[in-house]
């Protein structure tokens, strides 16, 4: 990754920290949803 690009990341790092970590967490959910969804199918 060239440093550009790193300075970019940081930047929206820093700036959309609480935004990131709440997608973080709904696409966490997201995956516990579909996996629990996929293993119910799996189940049946």
């Amino acid at each position: 990754m060239s440093n550009i690009l790193k300075e970019e990341k940081n930047h929206l790092e820093n700036s959309n920290s609480k935004r990131q970590k709440i997608i973080r967490k709904t696409l966490e959910a997201a995956d516990g949803l579909s996996l629990g969804i996929s293993m119910v199918i799996a189940v049946f």
